[in-house]
Protein backbone atom coordinates (compact mmCIF):
# COMPACT_ATOMS: atom_id res chain seq x y z
CA UNK A 1 0.00 0.00 0.00
CA UNK A 2 1.49 3.35 -1.00
CA UNK A 3 1.39 6.55 1.03
CA UNK A 4 -1.23 8.12 -1.23
CA UNK A 5 -3.76 5.39 -0.55
CA UNK A 6 -2.97 5.45 3.18
CA UNK A 7 -3.37 9.23 3.17
CA UNK A 8 -6.76 8.90 1.41
CA UNK A 9 -7.98 6.33 3.95
CA UNK A 10 -6.86 8.49 6.87
CA UNK A 11 -8.68 11.51 5.40
CA UNK A 12 -11.84 9.40 5.05
CA UNK A 13 -11.60 8.43 8.74
CA UNK A 14 -11.01 12.06 9.63
CA UNK A 15 -14.13 13.09 7.71
CA UNK A 16 -16.27 10.47 9.47
CA UNK A 17 -15.13 11.63 12.91
CA UNK A 18 -17.89 14.23 12.90
CA UNK A 19 -20.51 11.45 12.99
CA UNK A 20 -19.17 10.35 16.36
CA UNK A 21 -19.20 13.94 17.61
CA UNK A 22 -22.86 14.26 16.58
CA UNK A 23 -23.66 10.98 18.33
CA UNK A 24 -21.92 12.20 21.46
CA UNK A 25 -24.30 15.18 21.60
CA UNK A 26 -27.30 12.85 21.68
CA UNK A 27 -28.55 12.66 25.29
CA UNK A 28 -30.25 9.30 24.71
CA UNK A 29 -27.14 7.19 24.06
CA UNK A 30 -26.68 6.24 27.71
CA UNK A 31 -23.65 4.08 28.42
CA UNK A 32 -22.75 4.04 24.72
CA UNK A 33 -21.23 7.45 25.45
CA UNK A 34 -18.22 5.65 26.95
CA UNK A 35 -17.61 3.73 23.71
CA UNK A 36 -18.08 6.85 21.58
CA UNK A 37 -15.55 8.74 23.71
CA UNK A 38 -13.10 5.86 23.40
CA UNK A 39 -13.53 5.76 19.62
CA UNK A 40 -12.90 9.51 19.37
CA UNK A 41 -9.75 9.20 21.48
CA UNK A 42 -8.46 6.37 19.31
CA UNK A 43 -9.20 8.27 16.10
CA UNK A 44 -7.41 11.34 17.49
CA UNK A 45 -4.41 9.18 18.43
CA UNK A 46 -4.38 7.63 14.96
CA UNK A 47 -4.49 11.04 13.28
CA UNK A 48 -1.69 12.39 15.47
CA UNK A 49 0.49 9.35 14.81
CA UNK A 50 -0.20 9.58 11.09
CA UNK A 51 0.79 13.26 11.03
CA UNK A 52 4.02 12.46 12.87
CA UNK A 53 4.82 9.58 10.52
CA UNK A 54 3.81 11.33 7.28
CA UNK A 55 4.22 15.08 7.79
CA UNK A 56 2.42 17.39 5.36
CA UNK A 57 5.75 18.70 4.08
CA UNK A 58 6.55 15.19 2.88
CA UNK A 59 3.29 15.10 0.94
CA UNK A 60 3.95 18.42 -0.72
CA UNK A 61 7.50 17.45 -1.64
CA UNK A 62 6.26 14.25 -3.25
CA UNK A 63 3.86 16.19 -5.43
CA UNK A 64 5.16 17.49 -8.73
CA UNK A 65 6.19 21.10 -8.50
CA UNK A 66 6.48 23.83 -11.07
CA UNK A 67 9.97 24.84 -12.09
CA UNK A 68 11.26 28.06 -10.53
CA UNK A 69 10.61 31.16 -12.56
CA UNK A 70 13.71 33.15 -11.66
CA UNK A 71 16.31 33.99 -14.32
CA UNK A 72 19.01 31.89 -12.66
CA UNK A 73 17.19 28.69 -13.53
CA UNK A 74 15.70 29.78 -16.85
CA UNK A 75 17.93 27.41 -18.79
CA UNK A 76 20.50 30.02 -19.82
CA UNK A 77 23.73 28.30 -20.74
CA UNK A 78 27.06 29.98 -20.14
CA UNK A 79 29.44 28.71 -22.67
Amino acid sequence: MDTTSIRNRIRAIEAKRSVLLDLLENPEIGTLRIDVNQALEEIDDLLEEFDRTFPESEASSAAPSEPPSDSASAGIEIG
